[in-house]
């Protein structure tokens, strides 16, 4: 289900693209972290925003104790890197789609 607007969120990681879609190693990395934690834990949406496929993957992270929150959030900020990857705490989800 897509974030409603205005939702604030723990964590959001926004994928972007300057023409050949998203970036695959970086989202690839993200799916390799979040398979570590129990889905519910993550609270995950995914906000859809571009017409190559850019997308926001955002999380409330409500279900995870602080010290596993801040692991994990460490964590995607250090394997989850690229050149149109950010990655923001606090944050709204885009959910745009043109």
């Amino acid at each position: 289900m897509p974030p409603a607007a205005g939702t604030k969120f723990a964590l959001v990681v926004s994928f972007g693209s300057e023409c050949c879609g998203t970036d695959r190693a970086a989202s690839d990395a993200l799916d390799h972290i979040t398979a570590r934690y129990p889905a519910e834990a993550l609270g995950a949406r995914r906000g859809r925003w571009g017409k190559e496929g850019e997308f926001d993957s955002c999380f409330t992270l409500a279900g995870l104790k602080p010290a596993e929150r801040s692991q994990f959030v460490q964590q995607v900020k250090a394997d989850v890197t690229g050149k149109l990857v950010r990655v923001r705490e606090n944050a709204t989800c885009q959910n745009d789609r043109r």
